[in-house]
């Protein structure tokens, strides 16, 4: 599965209450050599922005997979 959706708050398990549902978007590839086939050039996440009733935290419902984000992701600290 490309993403989970988040049931309650991240920070103190209260309600969400939907603000905003935009379609499904294609993920931003930017940490990949190429676009052409990979997971990543025909994946589609939903935007849910939603905002706990208990503690007012607006958040994203749906979390994506990291591995989707970040398998080919190059990092190393110090270089630019």
């Amino acid at each position: 599965m490309n993403f989970k959706e988040t049931t309650k708050c991240r920070v103190c398990d209260g309600e969400l209450h939907e603000l905003l549902k935009i379609k499904e978007q294609y993920i931003g590839a930017t940490f990949v050599k190429t676009n052409d086939d990979t997971s990543v050039d025909k994946a589609k996440i939903p935007m849910t922005l939603t905002m706990c009733d208990t503690c007012k935290l607006v958040q994203l419902k749906e979390t994506t997979n990291p591995n989707l984000l970040y398998k080919n992701y190059f990092y190393r600290t110090g270089v630019n």
